[in-house]
């Protein structure tokens, strides 16, 4: 027999204000973060109020968490497809997706975000909106000014927030 672990959101004075939740799994966006055994994910007000039920896009995919970036922006949806293999899309506040999943990894500092699609990565702002061109083999967060780049095989270096190369360097 498999174990079902069901949680439930209760008030101050012990009234429970809704049940049967899988897993309680943190706050996002000033609301609990939350699975339904049926595998829909979403946000929950603390009163019991449900904000958003969100369903993930395949089948294959479960919601492994949500980010919030900016106190007004979209939420950042991480997807789990498989063994350490990840997606991660944008979603509304009201649990809308914002077009199809479509970034292989996301590393944020700040108001950038080092994000991978189809195995080239680039720079976007909280939005997801392109800030820096999908052309580096890999990328990691900004760290002030600066972020480290691997432009090739090649060649690695930093670059600053307009794209240009700050210093470079052979790869041995």
């Amino acid at each position: 027999l498999e174990e079902v672990r069901t949680s439930s959101i209760i008030d101050r004075d012990g009234n429970v204000v809704i049940s049967g939740l899988d897993v309680y799994y943190g706050m996002v966006a000033d609301a609990l973060f939350v699975k339904w055994p049926d595998g829909t994910w979403g946000l929950v007000e603390t009163d019991g109020t449900i904000r958003c039920r969100h369903t993930p896009p395949e089948e294959a995919f479960e919601v492994f968490w949500l980010y919030e970036f900016t106190q007004d922006g979209p939420l950042w949806v991480e997807y789990a497809l498989g063994d350490d293999e990840y997606l991660w899309g944008l979603m509304s506040r009201e649990g809308e997706l914002l077009g199809e999943p479509r970034w292989q990894s996301v590393s944020r500092s700040g108001d950038l975000a080092a994000v991978c699609e189809a195995g080239v990565y680039g720079y976007t702002d909280v939005y997801g909106n392109t800030v820096l061109p999908f052309i580096y083999e890999d990328a990691g967060h900004f760290e002030g000014a600066l972020a480290r780049v691997k432009f090739d095989s090649s060649r690695e270096g930093y670059i600053n927030r307009a794209g240009e190369i700050v210093y470079q360097w052979p790869m041995p």
